[in-house]
């Protein structure tokens, strides 16, 4: 088995329920031809250099799968066929001895990016609460206008 990934573009104005059948497409297309679905994440939307599909920014979603032959091109078939789908390319990250433990590795690494965002939310609410708190003024902390740093010559 070859370790593919495959970035495709929709319009940011699909709906959720549209943007949520075209991913059960594609799990269905790499179902159905045996292959190994490690990662589908959502990239949101992004500014693009240039007009696609009559719009510069564009919805974003990235996926990594294991797979054997005529794979990618059943799958790049069914998104050229799907009018929701933009652009897409899949590029082969090389062949995969043992795809047990991609998998398992696959899995590891969701689990690492889960846990460090948490930590980063979890970061951000309390520097969040901690601006807000450092934002108050307290009466007895003036600056005195006469204060100037001594320059020794």
């Amino acid at each position: 088995m070859n370790e593919y990934e495959t970035i495709y573009v929709t319009s940011p104005d699909l709906a959720e329920t549209e943007s949520h059948a075209v991913q059960d497409k594609i799990k269905a297309v790499l179902a159905d031809r045996g292959a190994h679905l490690l990662r589908c994440k959502d990239w949101g939307v992004r500014r693009t250099a240039y007009d696609v599909g009559k719009s510069r920014r564009n919805r974003f979603y990235h996926l990594y799968f294991l797979g054997k032959g005529g794979l990618v091109q059943e799958l790049e078939r069914n998104l050229r066929l799907d009018e929701r789908v933009l652009r897409f390319h899949t590029v082969s990250l090389g062949a995969v001895v043992d795809v047990k433990a991609r998998i398992n590795q696959a899995k590891a690494e969701e689990k690492k990016a889960a846990e460090a965002a948490a930590a980063r939310e979890a970061e951000r609410s309390k520097s969040d609460t901690d601006d807000s708190t450092s934002n108050e003024v307290d009466d007895n902390d003036t600056v005195s206008s006469d204060a100037t740093p001594e320059v020794s010559q």
